[in-house]
């Protein structure tokens, strides 16, 4: 500690030299009271500057310390800097004795805003609120994401919530601006009016869209990674699996590989078929037809062996065949089957599975019958 008051004093020492020349100076031709003024202001600025140092080095290190562990520290730090800065820079200018003085000279309007005068320490104000407010929100924000387990689990969810708490104290902040610029509550009223029935008109699209993606977060239909299918009552449903959820849209991409924007109005809205919510596994049903002359039990025993051949297959539920029904020129089976979606393809399993029953077939001499149409004509 003393070793970094000995370096500072040789930094400044032409300066401090000056100085204690200039208050002996003016000691010694009478000006004594302005001369312990000075001299007493001249040690309270040392002692405020070394005493300042140490506390931001503290402050420092500690931020850095907990800065592989805490994500907020950056904005921790912005946040001491600068009502470091704030502080330290009233008390030097008070040390000094200018302070009132350069509060005098920063009262002079630069502009005329209606009838009010617009002065720079007005503007000056205006500049330091919104730059403190902008600091909070951030803090604000980065807080609610990485310690938000408070209000939800959901960090989906969270990310939503500290653009809100991020964008509501940005507002406030501009707000407090224009309030230090002389800018009064009716025309505060005014712009909030306007700006709401501006909203209200040509932002609607917008705001029902942000609703929808808070209510897809607070109910919890809709996870990244999900497999949904949009509208499967239409003609043309759209399949595939979420990518990325935001409080607008919602990013799918298809198993053609197509990124689809989709707003979350619609999902919000729309029947939306959700194949993974609960967990990865769905069934899917094949059909085959065989032959009049097979038997069915052998047939059967046939097709659940091939079904429990394939990895892709879950033995647990258990594969099983259903005999539906005798058609007009096949035996119809329906195959049920298990497959995990996280580990096995929905289209590839079952395209294995036709293969695989088709060749066993083959070899078991099981046919597969075309449609047959018996004719009998009768003899006049």
């Amino acid at each position: 500690f003393y070793k970094k008051i000995r370096e500072i004093f040789r930094k400044f020492y032409f300066l401090v030299l000056l100085f204690v020349s200039a208050v002996g100076g003016l000691w010694i031709i009478g000006y004594e009271d302005i001369s312990k003024s000075l001299f007493w202001r001249f040690l309270g600025l040392i002692g405020f500057i070394i005493g300042l140092s140490k506390l931001h080095q503290l402050a420092v290190s500690t931020i850095r310390e907990k800065e592989s562990l805490s994500p907020i520290s950056r904005e921790t730090y912005l946040l001491w800097l600068y009502i470091e800065l704030i502080l330290s820079s009233v008390i030097i200018l008070k040390l000094l004795g200018i302070y009132n003085l350069l509060a005098t000279w920063l009262d002079f309007p630069l502009a005329t805003i209606g009838e009010a005068p617009l002065y720079l320490s007005q503007l000056l104000k205006a500049t330091l609120i919104g730059i403190f407010f902008y600091i909070i929100a951030s803090l604000i924000r980065k807080l609610t994401e990485s310690r938000g387990e408070i209000i939800t689990e959901n960090l989906q969810l969270r990310k939503i919530l500290s653009k809100v708490f991020f964008y509501t104290f940005i507002l406030i902040g501009l707000l407090a601006s224009l309030r230090a610029l002389g800018v009064g509550p009716s025309f505060l009223a005014v712009f909030a009016g306007t700006l709401g029935i501006g909203l209200g008109l040509g932002l609607q699209d917008l705001a029902r869209n942000i609703v929808g993606g808070i209510l897809i977060f607070m109910e919890g239909h809709f996870k990244v990674n999900d497999i949904i299918t949009l509208s499967p009552n239409s003609s043309s449903p759209i399949t595939g699996r979420i990518e990325k959820i935001d409080y607008r849209c919602v990013t799918l991409r298809t198993f053609d590989n197509i990124e689809l924007i989709i707003p979350s109005s619609l999902l919000a809205s729309d029947i939306v078929m959700n194949w993974t919510k609960s967990d990865t596994i769905i069934r899917k049903k094949l059909s085959v037809g065989v032959s009049y002359n097979s038997d069915p039990r052998h047939v059967e025993r046939v097709i659940l062996e091939e079904v429990k051949k394939h990895p892709g297959v879950l033995p647990e539920p258990e594969p099983f065949v259903v005999f539906r029904e005798m058609g007009e020129s096949a035996l119809i089976f329906d195959i049920f089957i298990w497959i995990d979606q996280s580990k096995a393809s929905p289209l590839k399993v079952p395209s294995d599975l036709n293969f695989s029953i088709w060749y066993r077939f083959k070899e078991e001499g099981i046919e597969i019958p075309y449609p047959q149409l018996d004719v009998h004509l009768k003899d006049k």
